[in-house]
């Protein structure tokens, strides 16, 4: 038995390392994770891990949390011959990882998914500390496919998932998707701020275009083409989050259209709560979080899928909405300004219909994900049978 086999040491404070990075559908969980881990035990020392080429270099420390670096490439056409040497850097960060980890007394390794968490994922068992994966997809990505093959515990939100891997050789569990508990504004205050700073009156219905953390090109361009041809133009205001990259474009692109279309653009919205609270109705991408909050938040939504996601995993997730009623579904070839105004038009002209899809969206199976994980990740760090 050694250090990592043990519990920790009386007075020696619990060191989780979250395994985050890439977008916000990895980033966010983990910082709803970490949150209530912290609930669990205030004097926890929580490090995320992860790359400087994605947002969680400035997301992480910006949420008052230890960011780690570690170098990492994906495997993509993108990196051009670089990506060859993907197994290489991999092998050699995660046995930097695991020196570190042993360095530091690190109790447990949570990995989120994407290539950004492999260092770390693949360090820890290197180092022999335990490991607790998520995967919010209906498919998992590669990373946490890879990780599986050496890590016995794996949350997921899909049933589908736990039943795919399924055995004596893993403990999966359907804990939902992680969403930190941030009360929306409106809720507070009785007052609905984002309408009230859009000069929004009670009879207007607001539209939220949002492509995800950066946005998305053919989303935006869909949307501001299907604001001016609305037939419920003169009381539907559109709110788009077109990322930072293509504010400026979009802006000039909002200059041509024909008067009387109502579009506000925002490169961001500080707060998503707020956006659901305030929303009619969604235009969205479908990526895990993204579906779980509108769940979460029982906003009735047109999903449509990033059509180069890996393994076509938001693609799953949107059907899986459509199975149940909760969404509407559009492939990004077939969106454009005028299927995006017939589809808006044909939702709000008939109210039971956004009634059914605000219904049938509805869950409260994520609002508990956050604890369920961090539970389990303290039971993994105390029970010697878990480390291996």
């Amino acid at each position: 038995m050694n250090q990592f086999t043990d519990p920790p040491e009386s007075g020696q404070p619990i060191h989780v390392v979250m395994a985050a990075g890439g977008t916000g559908g990895h980033i966010y969980p983990a910082l709803a994770i970490a949150d209530q881990l912290r609930a669990l035990d205030p004097n926890l020392r929580i490090t995320f891990s992860g790359t400087t080429r994605g947002m969680e270099s400035e997301l992480i420390p910006r949420n008052g949390y230890d960011f780690a670096p570690v170098k990492v490439i994906p495997f993509s056409r993108q990196e051009g011959w670089k990506r060859f040497l993907v197994p290489f850097i991999l092998l050699s960060s995660a046995v930097k990882s695991a020196v570190k980890f042993r360095r530091e007394r690190v109790d447990l390794v949570i990995g989120m998914g994407g290539y950004p968490s492999m260092p770390a994922v693949l360090g820890a068992r290197f180092a022999g500390i335990p490991r607790l994966l998520h995967e919010s997809n209906a498919i998992p990505g590669k990373a946490n496919k890879f990780a599986l093959s050496f890590t016995k515990n794996l949350g997921v939100v899909f049933a589908e998932v736990e039943e795919r891997n399924r055995g004596a050789q893993h403990d999966v569990r359907v804990v939902g998707l992680p969403i930190r508990d941030l009360a929306p504004a409106a809720t507070l205050s009785g007052r609905d701020p984002l309408r009230d700073r859009l000069g929004l009156r009670s009879s207007d219905r607001l539209i939220v275009v949002s492509g995800g953390s950066a946005g998305a090109v053919n989303l935006t361009n869909a949307a501001l083409e299907a604001a001016s041809n609305c037939i419920t133009a003169d009381d539907t205001v559109f709110l788009i989050k077109t990322g930072g990259k293509d504010f400026d474009r979009a802006t000039e692109k909002l200059a041509a259209l024909p008067a009387g279309a109502k579009v506000h653009l925002i490169a961001h919205i500080e707060d998503m709560t707020d956006a659901y609270e305030s929303a009619d109705l969604f235009v969205s991408r479908a990526g895990a979080a993204s579906i779980a909050e509108l769940s979460q938040n029982a906003v009735p939504s047109i999903l449509v899928p990033y059509p180069w996601a890996a393994d076509d995993h938001q693609r799953h997730n949107a059907e899986a909405m459509v199975a149940k009623g909760a969404a509407v579904m559009v492939a990004d070839a077939e969106i454009d300004g005028k299927n995006l105004a017939l589809l808006i038009d044909d939702l709000l002209s008939v109210p039971e219909a956004l009634r059914s899809l605000s219904a049938r969206a509805s869950t409260d199976e994520h609002r508990h994900a956050a604890q369920n994980m961090a539970t389990w990740a303290l039971s993994l760090i105390k029970n010697h049978s878990n480390r291996k």
